[in-house]
């Protein structure tokens, strides 16, 4: 603060100094002198993805302090999802919902961030699934539904629209008359917000059959049934 004496060619100067910590406000950025309305609100991520926040502390004026070390928690699919260091925080989300993160202070007022909402990540695997239960019976046909997953096992929504699927059976023999089992067909399949159920068009032939496992690609991302099918 500068000032000038009435009268007189000398000037005063004045060094003002923030006053004690007052409250703490999350930032999405480690940068110095932030406006303590700026702060972070509210944000989307994904499950693949990690995003860091900051601790800023101010005086009861706003005045800006300084990065400020906090107590980390996180709130609902966010709990045990902070890596916290002084005034730094990681948060890496695994699970699709809405969490808030919390940064608490012993002797300054805590700041919550708006919500962060997690969303999918990209198509990593297929989950494969039989619509029938073991045994079949020989010549029975049925349907199977593969479901995209991101790499925490998430359904990955974004998995949609037209995919090219190629389908190999692991273990089905050939019935005597030489049938062997079949599927839907390789080439292009719908999904809906990462799930396709095919029409009934999957059948076993010889009920030698004990653990018939189905998998399925599309050249990027693969999955197999989690358990085979006996054929009575």
């Amino acid at each position: 603060v500068t000032g000038v004496t009435t009268g007189f060619a000398d000037t005063l100067e004045f060094s003002v100094t923030h006053a004690s910590l007052d409250f703490l406000k999350i930032h999405d950025n480690g940068i110095a002198n932030l406006d303590p309305n700026a702060e972070f609100t509210t944000t989307s991520l994904t499950a693949d993805e990690t995003a860091t926040f900051y601790s800023h502390g101010y005086d009861q004026w706003g005045n800006y302090i300084g990065l400020t070390s906090a107590n980390w928690t996180g709130s609902d699919v966010l709990v045990g999802r902070v890596t916290a260091s002084g005034h730094t925080v990681t948060v890496s989300p695994v699970s699709v919902g809405t969490g808030v993160i919390t940064a608490a202070h012993g002797s300054a007022s805590d700041d919550s961030s708006g919500t962060v909402t997690v969303t999918p990540g990209v198509a990593s695997s297929f989950e494969v699934a039989f619509g029938t239960s073991s045994p079949v019976t020989a010549g029975d046909t049925f349907t199977v539904t593969v479901t995209a997953r991101d790499g925490d096992g998430n359904v990955a929504t974004g998995y949609d629209g037209v995919k090219n699927l190629v389908w190999t059976w692991n273990s089905a023999i050939a019935s005597p008359n030489g049938t062997v089992a079949s599927t839907v067909g390789n080439g292009n399949r719908t999904f809906t917000a990462g799930v396709y159920t095919s029409t009934s068009s999957f059948a076993l032939y010889n009920d030698v059959t004990t653990s018939a496992t189905l998998s399925v690609s599309d050249g990027s991302i693969s999955g197999t049934t989690a358990s085979g099918l006996s054929v009575d």
